[in-house]
């Protein structure tokens, strides 16, 4: 099974009205204007979609932060940008997935309306999460939904609920099978990366505790660091160049590995032309569950 992946889109919206003044998108707007917006470029959207709905993918998956302050018109305009892409994986018989990021649950009111349930339409899930399902024989995914507003920081949380959950598709592997968990935020992350208290996913050293004992292969597909990288816990992470150089990352057996995202239209230094996608394909082998990783830069 072929799957693509992409996160932290980030649309953005920079109009602030009356009401926002009593919000913290005036500051995420000043924020964004101030010191985000020199390291986006949208413009480099529709090739990396237009490369995405080249390839044969059976599924299409989002892990999150598609906008930048959960603005309706954000939404719109991140769905409109993807729709090429989700168009020819479901032309194909394929499927889209999509969970929130904290930057789409930014305000209460964007949360208490499911602005982003409404707004992509024909991706899933569209009843919320956590959300269990098998792939194939020999794969299974779960999605979860760790994004929520708060006043000052960008911390995510998971529900008791998605923690039996999770819990649950841990103890349903053996050491043939594997699961793909979907959550914007990461339960751990490489040497190196920062990754301050404020913006951590609360609870995390237990998720991590709780995947670190699987007896199958997990791979835990995620953002919100604006870092494309693959890391098997049981070596060094693939970052930076070595991912830019676009070879295929391949594991089979038991074991964890968090696959972050990236962000397609971050430009710096060390990633001038954005950060694109990854393929992800999943097999199984004599040695149990198989996993194949492309980047696209």
């Amino acid at each position: 099974m072929r799957l693509l992946v992409i996160g932290d889109v980030h649309a953005a919206s920079e109009r602030v009205d009356w009401r926002d003044l009593l919000s913290r998108r005036v500051l995420a707007v000043a924020n964004h204007r101030l010191r985000r917006a020199k390291h986006f470029d949208p413009g480099l959207l529709s090739g990396i979609v237009e490369r995405m709905g080249a390839i044969e993918a059976d599924g299409l998956i989002c892990t999150g932060d598609l906008t930048t302050t959960a603005l309706a018109e954000e939404f719109d305009s991140v769905r409109a940008a993807l729709e090429p892409a989700r168009s020819a994986v479901v032309g194909r018989g394929g499927r889209a997935w999509v969970v929130p990021g904290n930057h789409d649950r930014y305000t209460f009111a964007s949360t208490r309306e499911r602005r982003l349930e409404g707004a992509m339409t024909g991706w899933e899930p569209s009843r919320g999460s956590p959300a269990f399902e098998e792939l194939t024989d020999a794969w299974s995914m779960l999605l979860l939904d760790s994004a929520s507003p708060n006043v000052a920081t960008s911390r995510g949380r998971l529900s008791v609920s998605q923690k039996l959950a999770l819990q649950a598709a841990v103890d349903g592997l053996n050491g043939k099978k594997g699961l793909v968990v979907v959550c914007h935020y990461p339960p751990a992350v490489p040497e190196g990366v920062k990754d301050g208290g404020g913006r951590r996913l609360i609870d995390r050293d237990d998720m991590a505790e709780m995947v670190r004992g699987a007896r199958g292969r997990v791979v835990w597909l995620h953002g919100h660091v604006h870092e494309p990288w693959w890391w098997p816990w049981e070596g060094q992470a693939v970052r930076g160049e070595a991912v830019a150089g676009g070879g295929a990352i391949v594991a089979e057996g038991p074991g964890v590995a968090t696959l972050n995202a990236g962000s397609p239209c971050w430009v710096d230094g060390r990633w001038p032309r954005g950060q694109g996608f990854w393929e992800l394909e999943l097999g199984v082998g004599e040695g149990g569950a198989t996993v194949r990783a492309v980047h696209h830069g």
